[in-house]
């Protein structure tokens, strides 16, 4: 093979060609490897990025909006709040009317009853009229502020 002319001949061209090769390929693989370790650094990056936003989601989020988000029963009344929510309809829209927030009221009792562990005759009535007060006034109640409530409501 001869790639360029060489005043020397064909054996020398070669012989330039076999000390180059190797070095060409070491030049070339390392910037192959080289590469892919900073593709590497930024998907571990990435990754990590993606799973701490993950775990924030069900984690106690000290953003929300609430006095009792670092209460050990928090969690646990989320996802009733929530439920009750899904079945019921958000306990901010005003458009159900007060069938719907006794409908709320009573199904978040219900929910937290086994979690809560403390008889309230009044809960139902008093949450009914903290809705009634949000949808009049307006602004924003979801499932954390009633988990705020009723934790409030029975002193836990």
């Amino acid at each position: 093979l001869k790639f360029w002319p060489s005043p020397l001949g064909a054996s020398c061209g070669s012989m330039q060609l076999r000390r180059l090769l190797p070095l060409l390929l070491i030049s070339i693989l390392w910037q192959v490897a080289r590469c892919q370790d900073d593709d590497d650094e930024e998907e571990v990056e990435f990754e990590e990025l993606e799973e701490s936003e993950m775990g924030e989601e069900r984690d106690v989020d000290m953003d929300l909006p609430t006095a009792q988000a670092t209460h050990p029963l928090f969690q646990d009344c989320l996802s009733h709040a929530e439920a009750v929510e899904t079945e019921h309809g958000l306990y901010d829209d005003s458009q159900g009317g007060a069938e719907v927030r006794k409908k709320q009221a009573a199904a978040l009792r219900e929910k937290t009853k086994e979690l809560v562990k403390k008889e309230s005759p009044n809960f139902e009535e008093v949450f009914v009229q903290k809705l009634q007060d949000i949808h009049e006034k307006g602004g924003g109640f979801g499932a954390p502020d009633a988990c705020d409530f009723l934790l409030q409501h029975f002193e836990l």
